[in-house]
């Protein structure tokens, strides 16, 4: 079976986890590894996309892509900093599933808790000034804080499980 992985990659989080689903499949079996390009879309029988969350879904460029695929098996895999809980990436993934076609087949997705960049710590500080001690600043910057070593070796562990029960599963 011959696959492609699609990814963005703002701040390298994805792209890790991009690459440790790449680490754990049969290399000869790779027809494309990177951005999203349509014209790879061809040769893959099974595709991973994945990219950072914006607004609780991709960025608006891998959605778009999405909407240009047709008739694959579809694996999608996200790292997102501000979520880390599976209420939260269940509802991400239902939003980015709304944008694939109907003739796909989604047959997993992964999600892992990523590395939220300083820049946004910055403009949350700025946000939440004066308010130091509220409830709502201190789950954000702990939640900040955990976010700091992810993905990490676990979590990269898990994507390259993941990609392999994926791939074995199709290719049984």
């Amino acid at each position: 079976m011959k696959y492609a992985i699609f990814y963005e990659s703002v701040s390298g989080n994805n792209e890790a986890v991009a690459k440790a689903i790449k680490d754990a499949l049969p290399e000869g079996d790779c027809v494309h590894f990177g951005k999203p390009d349509e014209a790879a879309l061809a040769n893959a029988d099974l595709v991973f996309v994945g990219a950072p969350a914006r607004g609780n879904s991709y960025l608006p460029p891998v959605l778009d892509f999405l909407g240009k695929i047709e008739n694959k098996k579809v694996a999608l895999f996200v790292a997102a900093g501000y979520g880390d809980t599976p209420a939260f990436f269940a509802m991400m993934f239902d939003r980015i599933k709304s944008r694939l076609p109907e003739s796909n087949e989604v047959v997993g997705t992964f999600a892992v808790q990523g590395k939220i960049h300083e820049s946004i710590l910055a403009k949350y500080s700025k946000m939440f000034e004066g308010k130091e001690d509220s409830n709502d600043w201190k789950a954000w910057k702990a939640n900040y804080d955990r976010s700091q070593s992810r993905p990490d070796k676990d979590d990269l562990g898990r994507a390259g499980k993941f990609a392999k029960e994926v791939f074995d599963k199709l290719n049984a």
